[in-house]
Parts: structure tokens; C-alpha cells; sequence
């Protein structure tokens, strides 16, 4: 019985992500976030919370992988979902509870997060 595509392709895209390391930058992106202010994720339904794992974004609902990366003063998050392509976004770090995503040729934050302290 042959793996569907999907599968192996998802697959194959974990450990590609693995292998680089997902969360090898020094800031720590792990936990929950909520979604602040007007911002909004490019999805069909607003998105509330955010919650990145050892290699696992969870919108609301929907699952994907990540990657966090030093990129100068800032980061860079690579958001891949099953069915999208890959987002990505330069990331300012407020402060250890606070990020602001950015896309390309926008001054202004598209994304607020504020961490989920419980």
C-alpha cells in the first residue's frame, strides 16, 4: 500500500526542519500568544492564539511547522501549513512577551503577540 502524498510530504518537510534545527535561535518562541490589537493572521477565520511547540505552530485550529531564525537586529519566523505556502515574517522582539510580525515592505507590524502567562 503506497503513503499518500500528502503524508510523505509532510513528512519529509518535519525532518527537514528538524534537521536544521527549528528552534535554533536565543530567543525562545515556545508556548502560547495572543493575537492583540486589529491583527490578524491571513486565514479565513480570525485566529486568537498562537501556540508554538518543540516543532509545531497550532492557528487556533490549524497545524503547521516553523522555523525561528536570527536575521540581524531581528528574526526571521518561516510558518509552513499543510495546504498554504510558506509564510514568512521578520519578527521584532519587544520584549520576552511581546513580538511584532512583519512582512516584506511594511513598516508597520501586521502581527501582534503577546505571550499566554499562566
Amino acid at each position: 500500500m503506497r503513503t499518500p502524498f500528502a503524508v510523505r510530504f509532510v513528512l519529509a518537510l518535519c525532518a527537514g526542519l528538524t534537521a536544521v534545527g527549528c528552534t535554533s535561535s536565543s530567543f525562545d518562541i515556545t508556548g502560547q500568544w495572543q493575537v492583540t490589537g486589529d491583527s490578524q493572521w491571513p486565514l479565513d477565520s480570525p485566529v486568537a492564539v498562537v501556540e508554538f511547540s518543540k516543532d509545531e505552530v497550532t492557528l487556533d485550529k490549524t497545524v503547521g511547522l516553523w522555523r525561528l531564525r536570527p536575521e540581524g537586529e531581528d528574526y526571521r519566523l518561516e510558518i509552513r501549513l499543510m495546504y498554504d505556502p510558506t509564510w514568512s515574517y521578520r519578527v521584532k522582539v519587544v520584549d520576552k512577551d511581546y513580538l511584532e510580525l512583519y512582512i516584506p515592505l511594511r513598516e508597520s507590524p501586521q502581527i501582534m503577540l503577546q505571550r499566554v502567562v499562566k
